[in-house]
């Protein structure tokens, strides 16, 4: 909106407001002063009538005491209680009846009036249409009417009325009644025909007319707490209406306790109040036109230099800097022109200074962009591939997911790493590792897609931010390209290296909101595919997070239980098949926490092994076994083998023979009776490596134990070339060969093979008598499982050895 429209809205907003306040206020305060006025004469007219309406009834209450004190009337009534009835000949008969007429003219006919003997019987009235006796139409007896009453609504009558009644006493002695019937026409005005005015009794009932307050129901409750003294109610007043619509004023009528209410209309007042706004409008109208004059008329005045000032400036925004102002008042505009023509010869000076730097600027521009692209080059690729780096990938991911053009588009980020990347290295050595990190690289290249993102993690693990995608059969059939990418033979100058990759893969918004968190995710993922044995893609599932949090706190509780005294180690006896004698045992690392409790070695031996914690956690175990072995053999439990299983982690780590070497400086125990057990798996992992471990072991006395013989490669030709003394048949053999006679031929030549190449044979995992006969029909050497005994700690291992040999002794 302009400056001028702004202008004529205010002047004519703050000439209007007042008076629609004015307005409000008098509408208000009129409408106050009204409805008290309305409420005054409403409770007057209700004082005044209300006190006409019971005088006109106490009237009637003293003509009722002044006929039964009567003589005539007492006379008539005394015959008929003395059992004289004379009726019409009665001498007091003609009189009485003539004094009811003239009562009831006198009332304008709107009271009649009836004489009952003390038993209720009719006797005479001034209506003779009505005959009935007082039973007839009333339950309570003649005689227990004691003093004058008025009753409500006698239905004698088809018109509403009520009765006045007293009765007739001669000497303390009730002898007759006077009832007077009263209709709403005696009370002329103060009760109109029209229901304006009506009684409310003390029961909440009305007098004269069904219709009251009915359905009001708050007006009501007020009327009867009135009459009834309820809130300290007063003897006059109004009843506190809802709308303007009705007035209602009361006056308690104290000798009869009712109350006398009457309506009137708030109609009258509603047309003066009508009024009001229809007035103020017109005067609003009239001061809104002059308003809008006087305001495009002050506008006009106050904006047209502004005007010229916005003109002026738009000048000098297209470029014409030498634009002057001619505003020439001598007001605040007038100073405002003068100060834009200085301010305009000063951007003028200036413009000129600046347009002479500018040229020297623009050539050290193009130079700063040249030193800034190499600049971000170096911060954001890799060098060697020359893909982006972590931090460009961080950057640029970053932007992608945050950018609302994208909208909700689908990204996915995948984690690659090389497998067995370090042998290319190894073997072949460094510089052609980097060709393949290359080559590597060129064939992802291919399968991305313009808008995805690849760069090098670091070493040989790469990331690819996937921008779209629209299914996840999208993403696997991306994950398997990616896979296959590398099935090929890269050719590396003049050696030829196979590898291949394991992909993890994290979906937006599904596995992670951030970046970091995704890639941690994908890396998590990454693994999980490694480990179910490489050459593949998985996709990330909060159960790999929890195996990854349970690794790590695996990791963090062995690497304390040493301290915590959590480790421990259980002895299995391996016992001689022929004789029946314990030759020698396994000792079997355990493990249990505070926190976690028993945990498998199933499950924390590989942790130890990646994290390294094994090399500390092995040597503990060589050196304990050692140390029960030696106190077994002090103890006269004769020269018993220990058996201690070494990983592969332990083997790589060149202190091994240096431990084993201490083991009799610390233990005391000769090394002639440890057994070294590994497993086929480690050992055909770096033949070269361990079979020069396996001869140093031997040099220094070890006896060298194969286990799980034939899980692993199984290749007889390896026995010939390792000097092995003992050969462990794997307990999946065993536990089939009552039943599968291939199992048992295999386990059958195992031992026959061993036996011709002079090497023992212990089988693992016997359970049973039926495969302890099937053994001894094969001639194997040792036993070892639960048919013999379960693993057992020191103490009970110490009892079966004693127990045994109190046997065999």
């Amino acid at each position: 909106m302009s400056i001028q429209k702004s202008l004529r809205l205010s002047l004519v907003l703050m000439a209007c407001l007042p008076l629609i306040f004015l307005t409000i206020f008098t509408y208000n305060l009129s409408y106050k002063k009204y409805m008290d006025l309305a409420t005054q004469s409403t409770v007057e007219l209700a004082k005044n009538y209300g006190m006409g309406f019971q005088s006109q009834l106490n009237s009637q209450i003293a003509e009722v005491e002044g006929l039964a004190n009567g003589t005539n009337i007492q006379n008539l009534v005394l015959e008929n209680y003395n059992g004289v009835t004379l009726g019409n000949d009665s001498p007091y008969y003609t009189n009485v009846t003539d004094l009811f007429a003239t009562a009831s003219d006198y009332a304008g006919n709107n009271v009649n009036y009836y004489l009952y003997d003390v038993n209720g019987y009719y006797i005479t009235s001034s209506d003779n249409t009505n005959t009935d006796d007082w039973q007839e139409h009333m339950a309570i007896p003649v005689e227990d009417i004691t003093e004058t009453k008025i009753l409500q609504c006698s239905p004698l009558d088809e018109i509403e009325s009520i009765d006045v009644v007293s009765p007739i006493i001669i000497k303390s002695q009730i002898v007759g009644l006077i009832r007077a019937n009263i209709t709403s026409r005696y009370f002329g005005s103060f009760i109109p025909e029209d229901g304006s005015a009506f009684i409310m009794t003390n029961d909440g009932g009305y007098l004269f007319t069904s219709t009251g307050l009915t359905g009001q129901r708050e007006l009501e409750t007020q009327a009867f707490n009135c009459l009834n003294g309820a809130d300290n109610a007063k003897d006059y007043g109004h009843l506190k209406a809802s709308s303007f619509k009705n007035i209602y004023g009361f006056c308690k009528l104290s000798d009869s306790n009712w109350l006398y209410l009457i309506k009137q209309q708030g109609t009258q007042y509603q047309q003066i109040l009508a009024t009001l706004p229809i007035t103020m409008s017109i005067t609003l109208i009239i001061i809104l036109m002059i308003a809008i004059w006087v305001s495009r008329i002050l506008s006009a005045k106050y904006t047209e230099p502004i005007f010229t000032l916005r003109d002026n400036m738009t000048d000098a925004s297209s470029g014409n800097l030498d634009v002057k102002c001619d505003v020439a008042s001598d007001d605040e505009f007038g100073d405002l022109s003068r100060m834009f023509n200085s301010m305009m010869d000063i951007i003028s000076n200036n413009y000129k200074e600046l347009s002479a730097s500018k040229a020297a600027l623009e050539v050290s521009e193009q130079e700063l962009k040249k030193n800034y692209a190499h600049i971000e080059q170096l911060a954001y690729h890799d060098d060697l591939t020359g893909l982006y780096n972590r931090v460009a990938f961080m950057k640029y991911a970053y932007k992608i997911f945050h950018d609302a053009s994208v909208g909700a588009s689908k990204h996915a980020i995948f984690f690659i790493d090389l497998d067995n990347f370090k042998n290319i290295n190894d073997t072949l050595g460094h510089d052609y590792g980097d060709l393949l990190l290359k080559d590597v690289s060129d064939r992802m290249l291919s399968c991305i897609a313009s808008d995805d993102i690849l760069a090098r993690n670091g070493g040989d693990e790469f990331l690819i931010l996937k921008n779209r995608f629209d299914t996840v059969d999208d993403l696997e059939n991306f994950a398997s390209q990616l896979v296959n990418v590398v099935h090929h033979p890269f050719i590396l100058n003049d050696e030829t290296a196979v590898v291949s990759m394991s992909v993890g893969i994290a979906v937006f918004p599904n596995n992670g909101l951030t970046v970091s968190e995704l890639i941690k995710n994908a890396d998590i993922a990454m693994y999980n595919a490694k480990n179910s044995g490489k050459n593949s893609y998985r996709f990330f599932d909060s159960y790999m997070e929890d195996d990854v949090n349970r690794k790590n706190d695996l990791a963090d509780i062995l690497s304390h239980v040493i301290d915590k005294n959590e480790i421990y180690l259980q002895y299995q006896p391996q016992v001689n098949v022929e004789s029946g004698q314990v030759t020698g045992y396994e000792a079997l690392m355990r493990i249990e926490s505070e926190l976690v409790g028993f945990i498998s070695p199933a499950e924390f031996i590989p942790i130890a092994e990646e994290t390294g914690i094994i090399n500390i956690l092995g040597e503990w175990a060589l050196i304990e076994a050692c140390n029960f072995n030696q106190v077994l053999i002090k103890s006269g439990f004769g020269p018993l083998r220990v058996s201690v299983n070494v990983s592969t982690t332990q083997l790589k780590d060149d202190h091994l023979i240096d431990i084993i070497k201490s083991i009799p400086e610390k233990t005391g125990m000769d090394l002639k009776h440890l057994e070294i057990e590994i497993t086929e798996s480690v050992l055909m992992n770096s033949f070269e490596h361990n079979l020069k471990l396996i001869n140093q072991m031997k040099e220094l006395g070890c006896s060298i134990a194969l286990d799980d013989f034939g899980t692993g490669y199984s290749s007889f030709n390896y026995l010939t070339q390792i000097p092995i003394d003992t050969l462990k048949i794997d307990k999946s053999f065993i536990d089939g060969i009552c039943s599968n006679e291939k199992d048992r031929c295999i386990a059958d030549s195992i031992i026959d093979l061993a036996h011709k190449m002079d090497i023992s044979v212990v089988a693992e995992g016997v359970e049973d008598n039926e495969q302890l006969q099937i053994l001894q029909n094969q001639f194997c050497d040792t036993l070892q499982g639960y048919l013999f005994s379960k693993p057992l700690n020191s103490t009970d291992f110490i009892e079966l050895l004693s127990k045994h040999k109190t046997l065999h002794d």
